[in-house]
């Protein structure tokens, strides 16, 4: 059946184009192409053609680069002077606007391309789609309009050159001895003298890039937020004006939220060597601001390396590469390329859009970083700091409470109860597999050989359990040390040589990860020809090679080395699978391995889905299954509050306790473990009274069998002394952790990084109960301790340094503290990753800093960025993340936006109090901010309400003389204040100089702030009712807040 005559007409306007495009980007088209494989449009393409002229339309010869002339070329209030260059679906002109006198670009669509709507219709959404675009890095448009038939907008003239014919002059030169004087050379025989502004130096071509890319990154993320897409970034879209600035230009083939994209179309019009992998799909994945991000990445690694990072012959093969292929390091075609411009490039360019900048903006920010010699986000992780970066231990967070001494420990009761069962075959199941005597023969000598290995197997496994790879790193640089004294002994050397020799072994233990040392060379030497001898040895026995894959994966996840663990669990489970079959106890073993590591991964989303399914095979199945039952729900409920999914973790516990009950003996260990899972859920929820029961029981339970000196029991101390400081009960917790340091220390020793943990969690109890002093030293001490035994990169070392800092801040030595939270965020982004949330915890702190230090812009985006961050890992109802909405609300009230301050901090005073109670600290600190809110929105009666309570409560609930009473106690002087309450005001803002003296000291800022506070409630007490006696007493006190020469504000 013939196709309606419509769609038959708009087939061949489509295919005119097509081929008219084709014309406008190469050599001359044969009229003959546009037929071929189009005889059924033959007639219609016959009529386009004839009555579309080559030579009548602004496509003339001389265009096409013969001798004929343009001139007098008149469009409407345009005459045309001369082409400047086509591409995409126009031709720019140099022209003069008659009206204005003035010289512009003009941009015409051929009107060839005006028999197609589609055409017309893209043409004139760039024109809007510019003109609505107001940045000083986006060309901007004076005007659009039609002639004849012809379509045509103007823009700025550019007086200058695209950076394609910039990296064409340099064409030949050898990147890395690349220098500016090469770039000015290059733009001078390309007409444009850059001896002005272009830097000297290799570095100064490298800033002059960056500095670049990071104009045009702006003015990406302008057109983002604007709801507008490029799709077209590459060097000949970017213009380079005289002055030295670029210009980004051609927005045909831009997207707006409103438009049909590229991806709904099907076709391709851009460049394809600078295109991103979803664009290169074609409709196969979504596209969004971050596909520009990658196509000025790639623009950036042909500025840096003089190469685009693929190449090929068609498009399809760039294609096929830019899908499949790992870009390039260009660090290897640019040896003079810095390590963190190197890693901004590969982030800007990673074929993950999830691992690349989420926006423009973010990609700028990096690359001011660069500029301002300033730390970069972007990190190129290690193998090793990859699959190591999750610890199975969690430190003790700064200001922030967490139970991961808790998880430990479940994990370690959980692997005890596994490793009891023995991994033979069931009778019931083998019956079903056996049919035959021959079957069965084979049977058992299966069953005798994997007997005979799994003893070779325990044994192996009981010696991997026992080994410690922080203490085999602490032991490493030992030996080395070792080594060198021994060495300089040897050797007649000069003390300067000595020192010289002490120094580098500094610098050694400075810039390496012991703890990732051993585990390479463990992996080595021990794991990984095991591995080898395996897959030699066992190839025709899967059985066996099952339950050796299985042990291996074990063994890593003993040694916290995740990946490797994760690779052999899975090889163990597909074995296993397809052998035994996937209900098969010893399968669900191994796919329990599986989700283990990927817990370990903090891929919760993923571990969750495998302990499911595990669920779901042993539904039906017979009692002997209970035991698994309990166990894999009780994984499941860990992994759920991992998530915060509490009431997903509630039942998982459910089903766990009710498993339980069909168990015909008595399992200490799984009530064990049941027990703190509750207790932690209760604590998550804000149960804490609930919590701290179940703490108790747990430890009751422990210490029937057990000594103190049992790591399960010092394990609970340790968690129920961390919910006390939560709760205020700080006496009883700096008892516990008193006993559980005592434990530790004479368990695993003074330097174990369990007993710095705990050093750090005594640390921040102290700071809780306004001991800044003793918590500073303890700190201290921890800090040292971990450098000293870890290595100053280990992550334990990390925290404990953003410990310091923050006890530094509490106390107002605001420069320190910056120094030590920055080095410890730098770190932890580096082995933790940018969302964990310890790396996130630590930005928390250094935008508190930047709080502190009246950086209310930086604070605002830090806060923000910590509180998306939170959300997303660990989710909207977390403590932490109820901590960072307060936070963010408290720096939005000091920038005056109340509006958008009072959801938030009204929201983080509720959930702190239902989570921790109304006579908490954080409830507490909460509800003197909302209160503080309130009066500044001018709700003076409700705040004096509010603040009042918080300053009740605090009397009866803090320590005495708490510094936390004194800043209650300065924002209900304010409040007083603005009501005239002259003499109240007075009274507090007294009591609240004498509490923060005696906590912080006299030069401290919260001092300073109350001093001043008093100066200025005298002055105006005076001005309403003048005495000699308020005079002076406001003289006093401006004295004494302008006294200090630096408060450190």
């Amino acid at each position: 059946m013939n196709q309606p005559e419509s769609n038959r007409h708009e087939q061949a306007a489509e295919v005119f184009e097509q081929w008219l495009l084709a014309c406008m980007e190469g050599p001359d088209e044969d009229p003959e192409a546009l037929f071929a494989g189009h005889e059924d449009l033959r007639d219609l393409l016959e009529s386009m053609l004839a009555n579309q002229s080559l030579a009548d339309s602004l496509l003339t010869d001389s265009q096409r680069g013969s001798a004929a002339d343009p001139s007098r070329v008149v469009m409407g209030d345009f005459e045309i002077i001369s082409e400047i260059g086509r591409g995409g679906m126009g031709v720019v002109y140099e022209a003069r606007q008659l009206s204005l006198n003035r010289r512009v670009a003009l941009k015409v669509l051929p009107r060839g391309f005006a028999m197609s709507n589609e055409a017309v219709t893209r043409f004139q959404r760039e024109a809007a789609t510019v003109a609505g675009l107001q940045h000083p890095s986006i060309v901007p448009v004076y005007a659009t309009g039609e002639h004849d038939g012809e379509h045509f907008f103007a823009m700025e003239l550019v007086q200058g050159l695209a950076l394609d014919q910039v990296l064409v002059g340099l064409e030949g030169l050898e990147v890395s001895d690349f220098s500016s004087a090469d770039l000015a050379a290059a733009l001078e025989r390309r007409g444009l003298d850059g001896q002005a502004w272009v830097p000297d130096g290799t570095r100064g071509w490298l800033r002059l890039v960056v500095e670049w890319i990071a104009q045009i990154a702006s003015a990406l993320e302008f057109a983002h937020r604007s709801d507008v897409l490029h799709r077209d970034v590459k060097p000949g879209n970017i213009l380079l004006r005289k002055d030295g600035k670029v210009v980004l230009t051609d927005f045909g083939l831009s997207h707006s939220g409103d438009a049909p994209s590229i991806t709904q179309t099907g076709d391709f019009r851009g460049t394809p060597y600078y295109v991103s992998p979803e664009q290169a799909m074609s409709g196969r994945a979504e596209m969004d601001q971050r596909s520009d991000v990658y196509s000025l990445g790639v623009t950036l690694f042909e500025l840096l390396t003089l190469r685009r990072p693929f190449e090929g012959i068609t498009a399809a093969e760039v294609f096929g590469r830019i899908i499949h292929k790992t870009p390039p390091d260009p660090s290897r075609l640019n040896g003079a390329l810095p390590m963190d411009l190197v890693n901004v490039t590969l982030k800007a360019i990673d074929r993950d859009p999830d691992r690349r900048y989420q926006s423009a903006a973010a990609f700028e920010r990096d690359l001011r970083s660069f500029l301002e010699y300033r730390p970069v986000s972007a990190r190129r992780v290690s193998l090793w700091i990859t699959a190591s970066r999750w610890a199975r231990r969690e430190p003790f967070r700064a200001g922030l409470v967490a139970l991961g001494v808790i998880a430990l420990m479940v994990t370690s009761l959980l692997y005890a109860n596994i490793r009891k069962k023995a991994n033979l075959l069931e009778d019931s199941n083998t019956a079903l597999l056996i049919s035959t005597q021959e079957a069965d023969a084979a049977r058992v000598d299966a069953e005798d050989s994997l007997a005979r290995v799994e003893r070779v197997v325990g044994f192996h496994r009981q010696q991997i359990e026992n080994v410690d790879l922080e203490m085999m790193g602490i032991r490493l640089m030992s030996l080395l040390n070792d080594a060198l004294v021994a060495g300089l002994r040897e050797r007649e050397l000069s003390e300067e040589q000595e020192n010289q020799a002490a120094a580098a072994l500094e610098l050694v233990r400075s810039l390496v990860n012991t703890t990732n040392v051993a585990g390479i060379l463990l992996d080595e030497q021990l794991l990984g020809p095991a591995l080898e001898t395996i897959d030699e040895e066992f190839a025709e026995d899967p059985v066996v090679a099952a339950a050796l894959r299985d042990a291996m994966s074990e063994a890593y996840l003993n040694l916290g080395l995740y990946q490797q663990a994760l690779a052999e669990a899975r090889k163990a489970w597909q074995i296993r699978r397809g052998v035994l079959g996937e209900g098969h106890e010893d399968s669900l073993h191994s796919r329990d391995l599986v989700a283990e590591a990927l817990k370990g991964q903090a891929n919760f989303a993923e571990a969750a889905q495998e302990l499911e399914a595990i669920l779901d095979l042993l539904k039906g199945a017979p009692d002997g299954r209970y035991l698994m039952m309990a166990e894999t729900n009780l994984a499941l409920a860990m992994v759920q509050m991992d998530r915060a999914e509490y009431s997903a973790a509630e039942k998982a516990l459910n089903r766990a306790a009710e498993a339980q009950t069909h168990l015909p003996d008595e399992n200490q260990l799984l009530e064990l473990a049941l027990l703190t899972c509750w207790a932690e859920l209760r604590m998550n929820e804000g149960e804490l009274e609930q919590a701290e029961g179940l703490f108790r029981q747990s430890l009751d339970l422990a210490l029937i069998d057990r000594e103190d000196d049992d790591p399960t029991v010092f394990h609970l101390r340790n968690s129920l002394a961390v919910l006390l400081t939560i709760t205020g009960k700080l006496d009883e917790a700096e008892e516990q952790l008193d006993l559980v340091q005592q434990a530790y220390q004479r368990v695993f020793g003074s330097n174990h990084p369990l007993t710095l943990t705990v050093m750090g969690n005594f640390g921040h109890t102290l700071t809780v109960a306004g001991k800044l002093s003793e918590s500073e030293a303890v700190l201290r001490d921890t800090h040292l301790r971990s450098a000293e035994s870890l290595g100053p990169l280990h992550p334990d070392t990390l925290v404990a340094l953003s410990n310091l800092g923050s006890v530094l801040e509490t106390q107002g030595k605001f420069e320190e503290a910056e120094v030590c939270i920055r080095e410890a965020l730098q770190g932890l982004r580096q082995a933790m990753g940018d969302q964990h949330h310890t790396t996130l915890r630590a930005l928390n702190l250094m935008a508190l800093i930047a709080m502190d230090q009246r950086k209310m812009d930086l604070a605002e985006d830090s806060f923000r960025e910590v509180l998306l961050g939170l959300e997303e890992t660990l989710g909207p109802e977390h403590y932490d993340t109820v901590t960072l909405r307060g936070n963010l609300g408290l720096v939005l009230r000091r920038r005056g936006k109340f509006a958008e301050a009072e959801p938030l901090s009204k929201q983080a005073y509720e959930a702190n109090c239902e989570l921790f109670g109304d006579n908490s600290r954080a409830a507490l600190d909460s509800q003197c901010n909302y209160g503080a809110l309130l009066r500044d929105m001018g709700q003076l009666e409700e705040a004096e309400r509010m603040l009042k309570n918080a300053v009740a409560l605090a009397r009866e609930h803090l320590v005495d003389d708490h510094w936390s009473l004194g800043t209650y106690l300065v924002e209900l002087a304010r409040t007083r204040f603005k009501q005239d309450q002259w003499a109240l005001s007075v009274q507090d803002l007294e009591e609240a100089f004498n509490i923060l003296g005696g906590a912080l000291g006299s030069d401290h800022p919260r001092v300073l702030e109350a001093a001043e506070g008093l100066f200025r409630v005298y002055s105006a007490w005076n001005e309403a009712e003048p005495t000699d006696e308020r005079a002076q007493l406001a003289a006093k006190w401006q004295k004494v807040f302008q006294a200090p020469q630096e408060g450190g504000r």
